[in-house]
C-alpha cells in the first residue's frame, strides 16, 4: 500500500470557502487541518488525502492503495468521523 507523509500533502489553501463573508486566516486553517490529519491512522490519512486532495474516486483510491473498495470506504468513514471530532473546537457557527 502506498502512503503519504503529512509533510508531502498538498496545501489546503485552495479549498473553497463556502462563506466568503467570513474572513479566514488560511495559514491557521491549513495548520489545523494538517495537525488533525497527523492524528489519523496511516490508512485513514492516505485514503482521505487521495480522495479529497487528489480528487480520486473510491475505485481509484482502492487501486492506488491496493485495498478493496469497501475497505477504502471504511477508512474514509472513520477518517471523517475522527476529523469531525478533532476539528469541532474550530467550527464557525453561523
Amino acid at each position: 500500500m502506498q502512503t503519504m507523509p503529512v509533510d508531502q500533502m498538498p496545501d489546503t489553501e485552495n479549498l473553497h470557502d463556502p462563506k466568503p463573508d467570513i474572513e479566514v486566516n488560511t495559514e491557521m486553517v491549513n495548520s489545523r487541518i494538517k495537525a488533525a490529519l497527523t492524528q489519523l491512522s496511516e490508512n485513514q490519512r492516505s485514503v482521505f488525502v487521495l480522495r479529497h486532495f487528489h480528487d480520486l474516486s473510491i475505485r481509484e483510491v482502492a487501486e492506488v492503495t491496493e485495498m478493496q473498495p469497501g475497505t477504502v470506504k471504511t477508512h474514509m468513514h472513520r477518517a471523517l468521523q475522527r476529523l469531525q471530532v478533532l476539528l469541532k473546537p474550530y467550527k464557525i457557527e453561523s
